[in-house]
């Protein structure tokens, strides 16, 4: 997934062989969302678009003191903590800032100038400092993830940098960007971030996307200043509901909030310009939260705990809808096509849908192309795939079972083969 990189660009699955493809049908196919800008493929995706549970190693670095200890104290602990750092540094091996020596090797090899450079990657260097690169004041683009970096430091000398990728280190900070407003996309997954303390992101009003998933963040704070942010992701964190999106909810577009700690999507309604929200692997039992989410095309609400789809508002948008692992048993289809009428792709697997006559519900859906139900006890029962043929007919995919092929179409022709 590229997503919020879908949290940046969402990439397509491609259609299964002889699906739709050239069909005068809807030519959308099921998205395999990349979070935030970018992508999880660090994470991945399982078979029905919800993402699995990131792993994120244990570094064993505290994490920075509560905003209420003094500052005399903050100062204390940052030494002591700075004095760990550097021990643990020791003992993983030698300490290894960012030389000039490797700046001028990768601009030997792109055959440009220290001065011009405006692209660095030094992914899985074992780097613990990158405050060697005033002499790229070019610079747009660096990747320094996979490293060992705490602090970010130095940055100030390239204000021309429009993408940081600093994923897979051991940040407790992001404290260190003030001069950088020009930043597009920041990608900070996977570090040890507790908290977005106030003045980190505030001269970040042209931000677009934002990677905070497999970090230690309890609250969701301080981002009035994202005024550009398209694409937030704080999946794998520690959220107990989702507040303070504040000045972000006029401009977002994609939210990946799955993998946490919550009950309700209550607050998610304040981004009405949503087109994808993520909220898989919480222990949600309802959907309300999603009234004003008109614009919805994508939700993934896999595994929880949703046992009736009540508080589902019309979503006359909405294209893929994502419910495997639920507790849904009864009215389920009906729910489905009262709210969303134009849904594409449903996935229903292992819930508890037990009776047969469910299966004629889902044909007043006439744009669905992919239903998948299998899990459920109803389709134990010999006479399933036979009775959704019967009904069904507007089904090109059953369970990952093509029920009808269509053949490409030749340029110029129209309708369906």
């Amino acid at each position: 997934e590229t997503g919020v990189g879908g949290l940046g660009s969402s990439r397509r699955r491609p259609p299964a062989s002889g699906s739709r493809t050239g069909s005068a049908r809807s030519a959308r196919s099921p998205s395999t969302r990349t979070g935030v800008g970018g992508g999880r493929g660090e994470d991945g995706l399982d078979a029905d678009g919800g993402l699995l549970p990131s792993s994120r190693p244990d570094t064993g670095v505290t994490a920075p003191p509560p905003a209420e200890v003094s500052q005399v104290s903050n100062a204390a602990s940052e030494a002591r903590r700075r004095r760990a750092v550097e021990e643990e540094d020791d003992q993983d091996g030698k300490i290894t800032p960012i030389t000039e020596e490797m700046v001028i090797g990768i601009a030997q090899a792109n055959a440009t100038a220290l001065e011009r450079l405006t692209s660095v990657s030094l992914s899985g260097m074992c780097i613990s400092s990158i405050a060697c690169l005033k002499s790229c004041p070019q610079l747009r683009t660096l990747d320094v993830s996979c490293n060992r970096i705490r602090i970010l430091e130095g940055l100030e000398f390239n204000p021309q940098l429009r993408e940081l990728r600093v994923s897979y280190n051991r940040l407790w900070t992001l404290s260190g960007l003030t001069k950088n407003g020009a930043l597009e996309e920041l990608h900070a997954q996977v570090n040890q971030l507790s908290e977005i303390a106030k003045g980190w992101l505030s001269a970040q009003k042209k931000l677009k996307v934002l990677r905070l998933d497999g970090n230690r963040l309890t609250k969701l704070a301080n981002l009035d200043s994202l005024v550009s942010l398209t694409h937030l992701d704080v999946g794998s964190n520690q959220l107990s509901k989702i507040e303070g999106l504040g000045m972000v909810a006029q401009s977002l577009e994609v939210l990946c909030i799955s993998n946490n700690q919550l009950t309700s999507l209550a607050g998610v309604d304040q981004a009405a310009w949503l087109r994808e929200v993520d909220a898989t692997s919480n222990s949600l039992t309802g959907l309300s939260g999603l009234r004003r989410c008109d614009k919805l095309e994508t939700l993934r609400l896999s595994h929880n705990q949703i046992a009736d789809l009540s508080g589902l508002p019309r979503l006359v948008g909405l294209a893929e809808l994502y419910l495997v692992g639920n507790c849904l048993a009864a009215g389920v289809g009906k729910a489905i096509a009262r709210g969303c009428p134009s849904l594409e792709f449903l996935t229903l697997k292992d819930n508890q849908i037990k009776d047969l006559s469910e299966i004629r519900q889902y044909a007043a859906i006439t744009s669905l192309v992919d239903l998948k139900l299998a899990g459920n006890p109803m389709c134990e029962k010999g006479e399933y795939v036979g009775m959704a043929k019967q009904h069904l007919t507007q089904l090109d995919s059953l369970d990952d079972l093509v029920i009808v092929e269509r053949k490409p179409l030749e340029e110029g022709e129209g309708g369906e083969v």
